[in-house]
């Protein structure tokens, strides 16, 4: 067989996902989920991560995927990070390279461009990335080493194209799936270990601490709210640099007794399942995995109308969406899901049963598959 035939149909095709970092995020969970449920007679993964040791490496050692660290901790490891992708590449050999976050996506084209045979690249873009000129350019200059982009939602997909000057032939939108049994297996949580009393109305934000986020802004949406209702309490769970700002304002305010700052958690779907509204600020995003997640736990939605929510939520069917930086809008979209609890389990029905026929991480799965085949 020479290097440019076909394997046997019968062999598993190799494939190696390559991420930046594999801490927990949303596409560090879409990774794990896809590759974890891969059918293991046709497909033979490996994961690589630039980056060290990271949580989700468990998962899919456990699952028996082989996966390594590379220990590229900046941008400044990047010549010796290709190096060690090149060296990955020459080792597994395989036919398909899965690129997953920016420095992963320009790291891994580049040392796939220069291995033989060369394996067919396709990068994902995950989020609607408006900060950055750099990295249009980056991505523009290096397309020609991609077979296709995986978007995460058509509003990154346009995104990419209008303003990131991608070929819009060579977009394909593969949305995440979600796994409702995960949420509906998990008991509500007690808030009585935050420290809240019985029958607390909870407003839940489960993300980064960070300017993507819109944390400062959500802050600024529900204050008022929560020196008006003396029951609602509020939780923002996650980490990220905005913490200490955060603390600041809410000891400002003195509203220590009503806002939670547990840092991250491993029990999101109790804490979607016993809250009452799910809280979303965003500036920018791609498909959010939370919005996502509530709408598997039966979790009213407030939410700004960031790239991906308007596909997840029908454009308000299935949640509430406001203008990005609207939070007077935002303010009232919340209040008024609190004085309604028809609405609030009117939208959160509707939306499980969207997204466990709509959202499937086996739908998901069967979407890949059918882009990187046709493209042998």
């Amino acid at each position: 067989m020479t290097v440019d035939d076909d394997p046997p149909t019968n062999t598993p095709k190799r494939v190696l996902f390559l991420i930046t970092d594999l801490d927990p995020g949303g596409a560090e969970r879409a990774l794990v989920e896809l590759v974890t449920r891969l059918d293991r007679t046709r497909w033979a993964p490996t994961v690589v991560c630039l980056q060290g040791e990271g949580e989700l490496m468990e998962p899919l050692r456990k699952a028996g995927i082989p996966v390594k660290g590379l220990g590229a901790t900046s941008f400044r490891d990047s010549p010796r990070a290709v190096r060690h992708v090149r060296r990955q590449l020459n080792q597994f050999q395989p036919e398909l390279v899965c690129t997953y976050l920016y420095h992963a996506n320009m790291i891994g084209r580049l040392a796939a461009a220069t291995v033989r045979p060369r394996p067919r690249v396709f990068s994902g873009i995950r989020v609607a990335e408006k900060r950055s000129r750099t990295r249009f350019w980056m991505d523009r200059a290096t397309d020609f080493l991609v077979t296709r982009h995986f978007c995460v939602s058509q509003d990154v997909a346009t995104f990419s194209h209008e303003t990131g000057g991608l070929p819009i032939s060579k977009l394909h939108v593969l949305p995440n799936g979600v796994d409702v049994t995960r949420f509906d297996a998990a008991p509500p949580c007690d808030w009585s270990e935050f420290g809240f009393p019985p029958g607390a109305r909870v407003l839940l934000y489960v993300g980064r601490l960070d300017e993507q986020k819109g944390v400062q802004d959500l802050l600024t949406a529900t204050i008022p709210l929560l020196t008006q209702l003396p029951d609602l309490r509020l939780v923002l769970a996650g980490e990220g640099p905005l913490r200490g700002e955060l603390e600041q304002r809410i000891d400002m305010e003195r509203l220590d007794d009503q806002i939670r700052l547990p840092g991250r958690r491993q029990d999101v779907p109790s804490l979607m399942r016993g809250a009452t509204l799910l809280v979303h600020a965003s500036h920018w995003e791609g498909a959010p995995n939370v919005v996502l997640e509530a709408m598997a736990a039966r979790l009213p939605i407030v939410c700004t109308a960031a790239e991906g929510t308007g596909e997840l939520l029908r454009d308000g069917q299935f949640g509430k969406r406001v203008p990005i930086g609207d939070m007077d809008a935002f303010r009232r979209a919340v209040q008024e899901l609190l004085e309604s609890p028809t609405e609030r389990e009117k939208l959160a029905e509707a939306a499980y049963e969207h997204v466990s026929k709509e959202f499937t991480w086996e739908a998901t799965v069967a979407n890949w598959e059918a882009v990187v085949l046709a493209e042998q």
